[in-house]
């Protein structure tokens, strides 16, 4: 599944993806190391000037569809949350009571300073879009609601 959403990626983008399997061959500054050591589908945002971007796949939790796969990988890429944007309060209602306290962050609005939505609609089906059921306390109580516009 991380290759189909690799190739998923390229095809859609500019972007290329080479697998490298020694270190002493690996461009600086410009790589992904991808894990799956830890527990959890996380990954740092953008790249690191630490010379490399970590990317960690739980095969016990990230591989449910490509979109999973391919929203990790986004992040990596620099790509910031759908719901996340300034303008999101016109598109979503954020019922903040649902959510796990400890990921509250993974909610907040991004200022216009961080993040742009390069005029953009508002995409409710976009791989960087949370789930209505995402990070809640209970899956049967939304976090996220799309407002009638």
């Amino acid at each position: 599944m991380l290759k189909d959403a690799l190739h998923t990626i390229m095809s859609r983008t500019c972007i290329k993806f080479i697998r490298i399997k020694k270190y002493e061959n690996l461009p600086a500054n410009n790589w992904i190391n991808i894990t799956g050591h830890q527990k959890g589908c996380f990954s740092d945002l953008g790249r690191n000037a630490y010379g490399y971007t970590t990317l960690n796949l739980d095969v016990n939790a990230c591989f449910r569809t490509v979109g999973h796969s391919m929203h990790e990988i986004m992040h990596t890429l620099g790509v910031y949350h759908e719901h996340m944007r300034p303008d999101r309060d016109k598109y979503i209602t954020i019922i903040w009571e649902n959510i796990r306290k400890e990921v509250t962050f993974n909610f907040h609005i991004l200022n216009n300073s961080i993040v742009t939505d390069y005029g953009l609609p508002y995409d409710y089906d976009s791989v960087m879009h949370y789930s209505m059921t995402a990070f809640s306390t209970d899956k049967s109580l939304p976090t996220i609601i799309p407002r009638v516009i």
